[in-house]
């Protein structure tokens, strides 16, 4: 199931909402951040979303997953990677993690190439307990959000 919504940038041109748009807007008061930051945080929601949670260690370890798991290995990839291709790697292949769907796979390859990706590798060695919460806050949100769309459509 795709999760693209549209806006409208002109009257005869729609373009596709990025899914990250899309989680966090479900905490509006959230807001989006800036710059490194605001690719910081789309990565790691992308992180979250493209973990194969059947197939990965992790879900063995969901008690510590928002505390430690993701965190430490988030916080290792940045230190071990010299760019944002390479945190990428590290972090999607030890926590057994692709995106599903191919607006997830592009606005992971979009953000992957950003300019300034040195500055989000910092964001992650120096906020990432801050952006770790707001991706739990999101996934929190989303979860409802879709357990309340099941209830109303059964």
């Amino acid at each position: 199931m795709s999760e693209c919504r549209t806006t409208v940038r002109a009257m005869s041109e729609i373009i596709p909402e990025p899914p990250s748009r899309q989680w966090q807007e479900t905490v509006p008061t959230l807001g989006h951040l800036d710059g490194a930051e605001d690719t910081a945080d789309r990565l790691l929601l992308h992180l979250h979303y493209a973990i194969d949670w059947k197939k990965s260690w992790v879900r063995n370890y969901l008690k510590t997953y928002w505390d430690n798991i993701l965190p430490t290995r988030v916080r290792l990839a940045a230190y071990q990677a010299d760019s944002l291709p390479g945190w990428w790697s590290y972090a999607a292949n030890d926590l057994v993690a692709t995106p599903q769907t191919d607006d997830r796979r592009l606005e992971v390859a979009t953000l992957l190439h950003v300019a300034n990706g040195p500055a989000v590798l910092t964001v992650f060695h120096d906020n990432l307990p801050a952006l770790v919460m707001r991706t739990q806050i999101f996934a929190e949100a989303v979860r409802r959000q879709r357990n309340t769309r099941r209830e109303q459509s059964a």
